[in-house]
């Protein structure tokens, strides 16, 4: 399955402006990636890229005064699988868990887990440790909060979430970490792209989501207080101990946002004109549309709904073969690429599979974009700093 994501911010600054995005999907999906997510701005501005302490990759950039756009489009392989499910998965003792596990077990900004302590003790302590307590935290938090735009505070604690019964996403999961910690499992915030693949209608306009992982049975596992159930074309884009580590922007000034669009290319109802101007040119709508409809591969003949897997391996890769700056073309995904043609390969920097114009194109965008930073980022005249969603 196919997954075209992405998102366009549109901010006004009355000034000059140093800017970190937290915008391009997470690493650990690197290897999906069929076309980069790259960041766009407009006005054009040089940035750099690199690695938080949690791995997220972030960019770097002085926003100019004026309307400024931050924009990002990729497309990525999935399973089409829901998140996995677990029961038997067993909890830790605090003293047999990894090292780097521990910062997840600690209060942080939003999970104030000295406020929570004795309520998550009293609520779940009799409840039978690993998955099944977990799953008690996450059903109760979807319970006990109601989910609403209009309750958005940027300011809303784990507890203080608890106290007032509403929330969006992000206070869903700050709950449910803030619960788990308190339980001593260690829990992280995620936040990312959600698609409604698999949904029933009617579907809501699209907006990054929030969920959390927990550490147990020697791995990271998804769990979703907000949805409740296990969802199918969950990409992750920053995980941390909570929203304060994974801001999509941190603008060190003022700034108003004026617009802010998100879309999933597994959608059927809303997303943004241009994405779903795309569906019926391209074969990565066809991947995710339920039911399913006869591939627009290009290897395919009339009447089939599949090419056999024979002819895409014959199939010639400079036949339709798109250009970075043609997102309509239909190509053969499927069929591998041989010669100076364009292609995905490699980046010899940092191993991220990107779509090369020819062999001879061996460095990604992204890489690129590291070695055009010359200056160090001015400072900003007043205004304090500032972070958005």
């Amino acid at each position: 399955m196919l997954i075209r994501v992405g998102c366009r911010l549109q901010l006004s600054l009355p000034q000059q402006t140093p800017l970190i995005a937290i915008l391009s999907v997470h690493h650990s999906r690197y290897g999906d990636l069929v076309r980069a997510d790259d960041l766009m701005t407009s006005p054009g501005v040089p940035f750099a890229g690199y690695r938080d302490g949690f791995g997220n990759w972030c960019t770097r950039l002085v926003a100019p005064a004026g309307a400024f756009v931050l924009s990002t489009d990729g497309v990525f392989r999935d399973t089409g699988q829901p998140d996995p499910v677990a029961p038997a998965a067993r909890q830790h003792a605090v003293q047999d868990l990894p090292h780097e596990t521990l910062v997840y077990l600690l209060g942080s900004r939003y999970c104030d887990t000295d406020l929570l302590s004795d309520e998550a003790w009293r609520r779940f302590g009799e409840t039978a440790p690993g998955w099944p307590r977990v799953q008690a935290v996450c059903d109760f938090v979807h319970g006990h909060l109601s989910f609403g735009y209009h309750h958005a505070r940027p300011t809303r604690t784990a507890a203080q979430a608890l106290s007032e019964g509403v929330g969006v996403c992000r206070d869903f999961a700050h709950l449910a970490i803030a619960l788990c910690r308190c339980l001593n499992i260690p829990a992280r915030y995620c936040t990312g792209y959600v698609s409604d693949i698999g949904e029933p209608p009617p579907y809501e306009p699209m907006d990054f989501s929030a969920w959390m992982e927990v550490y147990l049975d020697g791995r990271w596992w998804v769990f979703d207080p907000r949805n409740s159930t296990p969802r199918i074309g969950r990409i992750l884009v920053a995980r941390g101990r909570d929203a304060a580590d994974v801001p999509l922007t941190q603008t060190f000034g003022i700034h108003e946002m004026t617009g802010f669009e998100v879309w999933g290319r597994g959608r059927r109802g809303h997303a943004s004109p241009r994405a779903w101007q795309l569906s019926a040119a391209t074969p990565i709508c066809d991947a995710v549309r339920a039911p399913p409809q006869p591939s627009r591969c290009p290897c395919r003949r009339p009447g089939e709904t599949d090419p056999p897997p024979e002819r895409h391996r014959a199939a010639d890769p400079t036949q339709g073969a798109p250009r970075m700056n043609d997102p309509d073309a239909v190509f053969c995904p499927v069929a591998p690429a041989r010669g100076d043609v364009p292609a995905e390969r490699p980046c010899l920097r940092c191993r991220t599979i990107f779509w090369s114009e020819g062999f001879g194109e061996r460095i990604c965008k992204r890489c690129k974009a590291q070695a055009s930073w010359k200056s160090a980022l001015p400072p900003a005249a007043g205004g304090g700093r500032r972070s958005s969603r």
